[in-house]
């Protein structure tokens, strides 16, 4: 998680590492990221860091039709 890690250490995964959501239900998500920072998945993507930072880097890199077909799907879920 980069910068969004909570620092909790469990098992063993340290407290910048945690487990992803499923995206079902993602349409009826009333906030998003871990800690609910986020309200809009365009917001939970841009604040993704370490793993993650490549899927954000080519998700800013989209034109702004594949990026509006791509909230879209995920709005869809």
């Amino acid at each position: 998680m980069g910068s969004l890690g909570d620092g909790i250490e469990q098992a063993g995964a340290s407290g910048t590492q945690m487990r992803t959501a499923p995206l079902w239900g993602l349409r009826v998500a009333p906030s998003l990221l871990h800690d609910g920072r986020a309200s809009t998945i365009e917001e939970a993507i841009v604040a993704h860091d370490g793993q993650a930072r490549r899927s954000r880097q080519r998700f800013t890199g989209l034109r702004a039709h594949e990026r509006q077909a791509l909230l879209e799907f995920l709005e869809s879920l």
